[in-house]
């Protein structure tokens, strides 16, 4: 299967959602990226929230524990915005939660981390 095939999949792509959104209000506004910089915040946000991107933050040290304070030469974030991080730490497989995990977590919580 394709990269860009994979990354469309619902159970892949945790933030599916956010990054069909802010291509469409690419397409809507023209291609003006400042229309739409609310959307791209909340594909980082989400980003953040499930996954550790290494492209974006560099690798972490050492695996962190949910409240520590991850290091990497580009950005101090902390763990507990790191789903797919304290999993893997944990030793739970797959490292990110599937779909249907994933609206559990979220129902769980009392406001959208993003």
């Amino acid at each position: 299967m394709s990269s860009h095939r994979n990354m469309r999949a619902v159970d892949i792509n945790p933030c599916l959602e956010e990054s069909e959104a802010s291509s469409k209000c690419l397409d809507v506004n023209n291609y003006q990226r400042d229309m739409c910089a609310l959307y791209f915040i909340r594909y980082k946000q989400c980003r953040k929230f499930w996954m550790w991107d290494p492209h974006l933050y560099g690798e972490p040290e050492t695996p962190a524990r949910r409240g520590e304070v991850v290091t990497t030469s580009r950005r101090r974030v902390n763990a507990e915005h790191t789903v797919m991080l304290k999993r893997r730490g944990d030793g739970v497989t797959p490292a990110m939660p599937t779909h249907e995990e994933r609206k559990q977590i979220l129902a769980s919580l009392e406001n959208l981390p993003y």
